[in-house]
């Protein structure tokens, strides 16, 4: 796409172009948003489809397996929400996950008339490379940390995770500063 003209661009000296959030290299939203940033890119999410040999060129059924390496057999709606897509859209990249046979749908023992999605047998192979890569990325950054600090991280960030989620329900107006 071409740049428009200068008569249709705002001078970049007219406009605060700086973030709003800290630019202190350890503040944590700073440091949370570039992990979350980095994990969510589409770079690294193909880059992982091509190191496991993911079979179906197709993202959203890529982080369809991924949901089941982290939350085992899901329901459909579950899996909707993770990837802010609706559920015909998870319908549809079900069967074609199913046609491939890396997953299947089971009864949802918890609701008669509700299935799960779980992964096959060859769908765990798949699940397990990907487990197999997080995990290794995770050894690689810390190898030069001391057990006791990487211990440490471990024990705050379950704990920060554990905080946040408790307060999910808050009414997100009570964070806006007056």
């Amino acid at each position: 796409m071409p740049r428009p003209g200068p008569e249709r661009l705002t001078p970049a000296d007219e406009v605060d172009c700086l973030p709003l959030v800290s630019r202190d290299p350890e503040d944590l939203l700073v440091n949370l948003e570039a992990m979350v940033r980095w994990a969510d890119s589409a770079r690294m999410r193909r880059e992982i489809m091509a190191a496991i040999e993911f079979p179906i060129d197709d993202v959203s059924a890529f982080l369809t397996v991924n949901q089941l390496v982290y939350r085992g057999a899901t329901r459909p709606t579950d899996i909707a929400d993770a990837l802010g897509i609706g559920r015909p859209n998870v319908s549809r990249i079900a069967g074609r996950l199913v046609a491939e046979g890396l997953i299947v749908r089971v009864a949802d023992p918890q609701d008669e008339r509700g299935i799960l999605l779980a992964l096959s047998p060859s769908g765990r192979v798949y699940a397990e490379r990907i487990a197999a890569i997080a995990e290794g990325r995770v050894r690689a950054a810390l190898v030069t940390w001391t057990a006791a600090d990487a211990a440490q991280l471990r024990a705050l960030f379950a704990r920060f995770v554990r905080s946040t989620l408790a307060n999910d329900e808050a009414d997100l107006r009570e964070f806006l500063v007056p």
